[in-house]
């Protein structure tokens, strides 16, 4: 894996043998070449770990080198001999891969995708595990992002993803102490060149793992009672506990308000800790941490001095605003620079910042109850929880800075600042253990900045904005909302201006910090930032939903109940309401609280709170599990075609609630859904649990083999008998395999083709192997055809009764983000009033008396006003070419004029104002 960059202090690499005899490539088809050199799959499982590593490296390493390389291919100069073996190497692979023949191109792609399916299904079928095959399907992993990460635009890679997997790198990183769980989460969110950077990562952490699962860490978790243990900044501190004022703290929240501490020292050098109401004005930071590290406190609002003192400090850090080099920790960090135009450098000294003092830590500022309290005062005490949690929302949201205090990173810092540290530096914010709680979650999705504590000081990650030169170019956005993409761009061009020579010169570097801050985005996202703009899709919701789910499937809380009041806070659904729910109700009652559900819900095979009971909300999860909701992240092609069609897919394939309380799945005539009817008394056999069944998939004429495994629970209670028709609704977006659902029908209207059922239990459905179809039952099944509606049939309640959704950060809003908002408001005016000028002007001229520059003037203000070739328009460019033509032709600027002129540059100059505060506050 050599042509991976080495981390500072790095673990050693994984060597992959070299497995001879290797047969070279005889340029015939490639996709065939495998069976050429006696491989099939029905062999596979005959086969030596050896001999499969040989024609694997054969095939898929050498040959596919040699048919992307082309006459540059040399089988030497991908060997690395040592002393004793020789090993693959890929150290001499170009950094570009001439794809300038679209045909080619297009087939190195099909070739590359095949390639990374056909590991998939050996990994599956556990052939890959083992030295020396599981090196070398890692390998090829490593060679098929590689290739497509070398040959491929950088806006067309994210389209070009693959599923993969490694039980070898499993197994590798879990005997060096990694969480099972974070394993399969880094191979769900990584591809196979930063898993292998993060397996070389020297970690310090302590903890052991060895009772988590791929499904749960537990490492994480503790005792809330008097047995949890503090830890100070430094071993062998043994500094006293700073107190805050607990009833005050609680009358603050009592009143509906907010409480934030500040860290007071005396003249006499004692600290001690103030508490304050938060108001408008308030600028403050929301400490973000785990419990594991040992800062919070479960029978006392109190903290140790040195850890009090240790967040005071790292605020006053990150509020200095002098661009010093001691600040500026990694690249991909976004740091305040005084190096801007004059116009960016003028608007930050308006809109200066004042030094953070205040913070809110959930350890001080929420109330707890401590030994030998009532029971009078323990109710009040977990009301005035409940309050506090309602509004962690608006207070993570609101926060000026979002402060990570995660023990990993603070025994971690850059040290040199070369391209390798800064890529090391975001790995390890990536994989520590902040990234995977439950709660941090919601305290980095709603961030409007955050900042990371590291044992040199604050950094701060660059998150670029998801957008490309493509999209500002020849956006056609009304007005002078293109100048906000444009500001966008800039800060991003200001940011990376030598990405393009640093991609020339290391382009795998450049793909791993690109890939570990995407990483970040998901996390500290724009979600809040997009709902203060109001730039809402017809999919957000469903895209808030989905993020959400698939964030906390690999995330983990102590407590599981803490989990819908989670999901209700970056939701947007009013907490409080929630709670009032009994705990085995509150999740149903979040669903019911969103206006559409991803169908990908039903076909979760994780944990449901009545999977085995007889009810109808058998499909309702406790819990976000490993079945992956799909999101409009997923059409990352720029292609607007393929965005549009991907949204009409995307929000027509989601479930709406009826009056009734029912679940809905609207007609669609879709490629990615596909309902079936199991055939007579055939159906029976569906209760096998694993069946083959026939489907033609491509709606060719021709069917196809596939099995079908129902994940039933072991006891169950629902009665399964001949009077209901059995279905199954399976999504076929990947046609190798996917997951779905089985249904009992109670109701079918043959010609309309709508069903009526019940929900059973999830499913999931692969490709067949000649074993299987000797092993398992066949059940006939006939396409219900498309487009079908789906109505699902769900128990009554419980419901969110008032105001389900919470309120827009509440008095909590700012003043900064306020005044942002007028500021635009009066932008639109003042834009809106000189353009109806311009036009009374033209109009008033006449085309055809214009001179050559007056024409030049009005065509470049059209351009500007519409939005089209902005970027080719200088900022004031047409009010200066109407001021030279109006004095050569009329000697003077008339009184509307002068108008237009000054309402024009006014909403520009306000247009700016408004988005440094609003994008900097």
């Amino acid at each position: 894996m050599d042509i991976i960059p080495e981390p500072r202090d790095s673990l050693p690499d994984i060597l992959v043998p070299l497995v001879e005899p290797i047969v070279p490539y005889d340029g015939a088809d490639f996709s065939t070449f495998g069976e050429r050199l006696g491989f099939t799959l029905d062999n596979a499982e005959a086969a030596t770990l050896e001999g499969t590593a040989s024609i694997l490296q054969s095939w898929l390493f050498f040959g596919l080198l040699s048919r992307s390389l082309k006459d540059n291919f040399r089988m030497d100069d991908f060997i690395r001999p040592s002393q004793k073996d020789r090993f693959l190497s890929l150290k001499n692979l170009p950094s570009d891969v001439d794809v300038e023949d679209s045909d080619f191109g297009e087939q190195l792609l099909k070739d590359c995708m095949d390639a990374a399916a056909l590991i998939r299904r050996l990994d599956a079928l556990g052939k890959l595990d083992k030295s020396p095959a599981g090196e070398t399907g890692l390998a090829i992993l490593v060679l098929v992002k590689a290739l497509l990460t070398l040959a491929f635009k950088p806006s067309r890679q994210a389209s070009h993803a693959f599923a993969w997997s490694s039980k070898f790198l499993w197994k590798h990183m879990t005997r060096l102490g990694w969480c099972p769980q974070q394993v399969a989460w880094i191979m769900v969110s990584c591809d196979p060149i930063s898993a292998c950077f993060l397996a070389r990562l020297r970690r310090p952490s302590s903890l052991s793992h060895d009772k988590c699962t791929e499904d749960a860490c537990v490492a994480n978790n503790v005792q809330l009672d008097s047995n949890y243990q503090q830890r100070h900044v430094k071993d062998g501190c043994s500094c006293s506990s700073l107190h805050v004022d607990a009833t005050k703290v609680k009358e603050i929240i009592r009143n509906g308000h907010i409480p934030l501490v500040s860290v007071k020292s005396s003249s006499r050098g004692q600290a001690s800790l103030e508490v304050s109401s938060a108001t408008s004005r308030s600028a403050y930071a929301a400490i973000s941490h785990v419990w594991s590290d040992g800062l919070g406190n479960p029978t006392a609002n109190a903290i140790p001095q040195c850890q009090a003192e240790m967040i005071s400090d790292s605020l006053s850090r990150i509020s200095r605003d002098d661009g010093s080099p001691e600040e500026c920790l990694i690249y991909g960090v976004r740091v305040e620079s005084e190096n801007g135009p004059s116009l960016w450098r003028r608007c930050k000294s308006l809109f200066k910042k004042a030094p953070l003092t205040k913070f809110w830590l959930d350890t001080l500022c929420i109330p707890v109850s401590t030994p030998g309290d009532s029971a009078e005062i323990k109710a009040d005490v977990d009301k005035l929880k409940l309050l506090a949690i309602n509004q962690m929302g608006q207070i993570y949201a609101a926060a000026s800075q979002i402060l990570v205090l995660d023990s990993e990173l603070q025994q971690v810092g850059a040290g040199v600042l070369d391209q390798i540290s800064h890529v090391e530096s975001l790995a390890r914010l990536v994989s520590c253990a902040w990234m995977r709680r439950c709660w941090t979650l919601q305290e980095g999705a709603l961030a409007n900045k955050i900042t990371f504590q590291s044992a040199i000081g604050p950094m701060t990650p660059f998150l670029p904005p998801r957008i490309t030169e493509e999209s500002v170019a020849f956006s056609l956005l009304p007005g002078p909302f293109i100048y906000l993409r444009i500001y966008q761009l800039y800060k991003w061009e200001m940011t990376h201006r030598e990405s393009v020579q640093e991609r020339k010169d290391n382009p795998i570097l450049v793909h791993l910090r690109y890939r570990f801050q995407e990483v970040l985005d998901n996390v500290t996202s724009t979600y809040n930032r997009s709902r203060f703009f109001g730039q809402a899709t017809p999919a957000s919701q469903l895209e808030v939903f989905s993020a959400v789910w698939n964030q906390l499937a690999y995330r983990n809380t102590t407590k599981k109940e803490d989990l819908p009041a989670i999901f209700s806070n970056l939701l947007d659904i009013n907490v409080w309401k929630l709670l009032q729910h009994r705990p085995e109700d509150r999740m149903k009652a979040l669903l019911r609280g969103t206006d559409a559900l991803p169908i990908d819900l039903l076909f979760n095979t994780g944990p449901r709170a009545l999977s085995g009971k007889d009810s109808l909300d058998r499909w309702v999860p406790s819990q976000p599990s490993r079945t992956i909701m799909r999101s409009s992240r997923e059409a990352k092609d720029f292609e607007p075609d393929a965005i549009e069609e991907f949204f009409d897919e995307y929000v027509k394939n989601s479930l709406r609630w009826t009056e009734s309380g029912d679940l809905e799945l609207s007609p669609l005539n879709s490629k990615e859904m596909m309902a079936l009817g199991l055939q007579g008394d055939e159906k029976k056999d569906a209760s096998s649990l694993v069946f083959v069944t026939y489907i033609d998939m491509d709606l060719s004429g021709q069917v196809t083999p596939f099995l079908v495994r129902l994940h039933i629970p072991e006891v169950d209670e629902l009665q399964r008998d001949d009077r209901h028709k059995e279905a199954l609704i399976l999504d076929v977006r990947d046609r190798s395999g996917g997951g779905g659902c089985l249904l009992r029908l109670t109701n079918i209207e043959e010609e309309s083709h709508d069903l009526v059922g019940r929900y059973d239990c999830p499913l999931t459905w692969e490709s067949v192997s000649p074993e299987d179809l000797a092993s398992y039952p066949t059940v006939s099944s006939v396409d219900f055809g498309n487009p079908f509606k789906l109505t699902l049939q769900c128990e009554p309640g419980p419901v969110m009764k008032g105001q389900v959704k919470r309120p827009l950060h509440g008095h909590l809003m700012g003043t900064a983000k306020i005044t942002g908002t007028l500021l635009m408001g009066t932008m639109k005016i003042f834009w809106l009033a000189s353009f109806i000028l311009r036009i009374i002007i033209e109009v008033r001229l006449g085309w055809s008396n214009l001179s050559p520059l007056g024409k030049a003037a009005t065509m470049t203000f059209v351009f500007e006003s519409s939005g089209a070739f902005n970027t080719f328009i200088p900022i004031a460019l047409p009010q200066i070419l109407f001021i030279v033509d109006r004095l050569q032709t009329a000697g003077f600027l008339s009184s509307m004029d002068i108008a237009y002129l000054a309402l024009r540059l006014l909403g520009h100059s306000w247009l700016h104002s408004g988005m440094v505060w609003l994008l900097e506050c």
